[in-house]
């Protein structure tokens, strides 16, 4: 699929952070030993800041959280020769989906799924049938925070206290995956220690948005934490010089306010993609970096496969969702790039519910290989003009053509703000585009990509920032991310009135194209 929008923008997961260069310097400077023995001090010093973090006796730095996940239950069955644990983890959880195999298999545990509540938490009633089964096994209850499938609710302690007290009541061990606890503590401005309280075991990444480049710990109390320390060398995850890991994961550490530009990104994310026709935001009670949206009429794995033609990367789930997960490095430019590709996608399906006739791979737009239309009917006047008026109210970029006598013909795209009635775009004054509307006014924009294009020619009126009004200043930075008026650089608002419109998706609709002349809609 031909590729039109940014490359290169990753939503599928905050793994997709980089180190940056303190955290590189970190690794080049690190004072390391040899962690099998225990005596890597870098390593050493990360596991006493996670424990008191967490507020937990101990703490063992494992390669990845998989690896925390499967020693937690084995540490918590007993010493080496005790049975295999029962695992009870909610039927949604990143254990369940992506993990179990590896309990089963390299654990011998024995896995019950049980259903969740819609913040995330274990279904109470489901979860005390489950415990109350009789087995001889030892018992361990998993919890999720953040809940992965349910857009990253941030589970309070009282939720994970109400777990923890059916659980003691058994007599099971609580184990805590926290992989995006930070998140958790950030959205609910808590210390971590808070969330961690109810649980006897935690699993905490520094690898997701905190930005490590790998690695997770396992906490809980000294004599858990050596049981897990001899499971993992039989697992194979013990490593020597593993300070060149600890020492990012410091850095990491340090960076857990961070987390907060995160979530307000995925807030104006979900904000965003929330305008586009067709397409349903999941609204977590607590929300923290995910987005999942659906969009109607198409499958999950369909919907990512056609955002991908547009550069835009997100994971779609089993549940008909796709996931977005924001991160340290996505801005309100990515947030705008992944609104209009959803959008642009949106635009190819029918109607709720409905798919449009598509052309089969491999063949050109408008033939089936047999001389056959596929195109869709053209729309008529009515539905033209609500989908040109919903690219208006819901686009956040388009392209500016304009033309000098002796600068000659220059095309930008730039950020508007639409009121109903004109664009209000915004550009430095001595800039190309600045001279070239200061002395002509005209000017051609365009929105949407070839196959749903709108063209609007109008007429550009400078506006001066005493004469733009707090509330339309303050709309335009809004809707934009970027405030012109906090500039050093001197940049001129233009207000542009539409003289005429015209809109098109294939070439059974360039007929009648225009929906507005002279500045008056057609309908």
């Amino acid at each position: 699929m031909a590729r039109t929008g940014p490359p290169h923008l990753d939503f599928r997961s905050d793994t997709r952070t980089l180190p940056d260069a303190r955290m590189r310097r970190a690794t080049a400077a690190a004072e390391v030993g040899d962690d099998v023995y225990g005596d890597d001090p870098t390593v050493v010093l990360l596991q006493e800041r996670v424990a008191d973090l967490l507020g937990t006796e101990a703490a063992l730095f494992t390669p990845t959280g998989t690896m925390a996940n499967l020693l937690a239950p084995l540490a918590a069955a007993g010493p080496p020769g005790s049975p295999a644990p029962r695992v009870i983890a909610g039927a949604d959880t990143h254990m369940a989906f992506l993990e179990s195999d590896g309990l089963r298999r390299f654990g011998g545990i024995e896995l019950l799924l049980v259903r969740q509540r819609p913040d995330g938490l274990p279904d109470p009633d489901a979860l005390a049938a489950l415990l109350a089964a009789r087995t001889d096994r030892p018992v361990v209850v998993c919890v999720e925070n953040t809940a992965m499938m349910h857009s990253g609710n941030a589970l309070d302690a009282e939720a994970t206290y109400a777990v923890a007290a059916l659980a003691h009541q058994h007599g099971a061990h609580l184990h805590l995956d926290g992989a995006r606890l930070a998140n958790a503590a950030v959205a609910l401005a808590v210390p971590p220690a808070h969330l961690a309280r109810p649980a006897h075991s935690v699993t905490f990444s520094v690898s997701k948005g905190l930005g490590a480049p790998a690695g997770a710990l396992l906490c809980g109390t000294r004599e858990y934490v050596a049981r897990a320390r001899a499971l993992r060398g039989w697992l194979g995850g013990s490593l020597h010089q593993v300070g060149v890991l600890a020492a990012p994961a410091l850095v990491a550490l340090d960076r857990l306010p961070d987390l907060a530009a995160d979530h307000e990104t995925a807030a104006a994310l979900a904000a965003g993609l929330a305008t586009v026709p067709g397409v349903e935001v999941m609204r977590p009670p607590r929300p923290t970096n995910m987005v999942m949206a659906r969009l109607a009429g198409l499958s999950a794995g369909e919907c990512a496969e056609r955002l991908a033609g547009h550069g835009v990367r997100v994971l779609p789930l089993p549940n008909g969702h796709v996931r977005f997960v924001t991160h340290r490095a996505h801005d309100m430019i990515g947030v705008r790039a992944a609104v209009r590709a959803l959008a642009a996608v949106a635009a190819t399906v029918s109607g709720p519910g409905r798919r449009p006739r598509t052309t089969p791979r491999g063949l050109a737009p408008g033939t089936d290989g047999g001389n056959m239309t596929t195109k869709p009917p053209a729309r008529g006047l009515e539905e033209r003009l609500r989908d040109t008026r919903a690219r208006l109210e819901n686009d956040v970029d388009l392209w500016v053509a304009t033309a000098g006598a002796s600068r000659g013909v220059h095309l930008i795209p730039l950020s508007y703000h639409w009121d109903g009635n004109a664009i209000l775009v915004s550009t430095p004054r001595d800039s190309v585009t600045g001279r070239n509307l200061l002395a002509d006014g005209r000017v051609r924009l365009g929105l949407g990509p070839t196959r749903d294009v709108v063209l609007i020619d109008g007429v550009a009126e400078p506006v001066d920032v005493t004469e733009l009004g707090e509330e339309l200043g303050d709309a335009f930075a809004a809707r934009t991310g970027f405030d012109p008026r906090k500039l050093d650089e001197p940049y001129q608002y233009f207000r542009i009135r539409p003289r005429r419109v015209q809109a098109w998706r294939e070439s059974n609709e360039l007929a009648g194209r225009d929906l507005m002349r002279d500045g008056a809609w057609l309908g």
